[in-house]
């Protein structure tokens, strides 16, 4: 995967067999030298007469951690679904969290977490720090329990 020397790309071609067969050919380059921002997924549900409940994927508190690790691929690559599957991606999404939490209304936004970097942390920035979030609002789905989920009208 770029960005690569072209030693690394001969020197691929000549083991990959061997990788393959031994499994050593794993997808470490996902995480490293520098993986950019963690795309997360948040919803603020509306429940009748109650309180909006805001929820993000992924949670650290999922549990088992393997639902953890599914809601956070899902989240990381929401907007890699093809074309054509984009229009019922999120009204999919809100109607599985909606539906857990008997919403009428869900809220979804699109979070960015940018990772700090060694001189932040340094300086006594925390991984968790606001300014290190930002949001897009996606779309505002009402949820209805004999049809689909529709974006509201905004």
């Amino acid at each position: 995967m770029p960005p690569v020397s072209p030693l690394l790309v001969d020197g691929q071609r000549l083991s990959a067999r061997y990788n393959e067969l031994l499994f050593l050919d794993h997808g470490y380059h996902f995480f490293a030298p520098d993986p950019g921002a963690s795309t997360l997924t948040s919803f603020t549900m509306q429940r009748p007469g109650d309180v909006p409940l805001v929820r993000r994927i992924p949670d650290i508190e999922i549990r088992p951690r393997l639902l953890y690790h599914r809601y956070f691929m899902l989240s990381e690559n929401i907007v890699g679904f093809p074309d054509e599957f984009q229009d019922a991606v999120y009204p999919a999404y809100a109607r599985h969290f909606g539906g857990q939490c008997n919403a009428t209304t869900v809220a979804i936004n699109r979070v960015l977490h940018e990772p700090s970097g060694i001189i932040r942390i340094q300086a006594g920035g925390q991984l968790e720090d606001a300014e290190t979030f930002s949001e897009e609002p996606v779309g505002i789905y009402q949820l209805d329990a004999t049809t689909e989920p529709r974006e509201a009208s905004h």
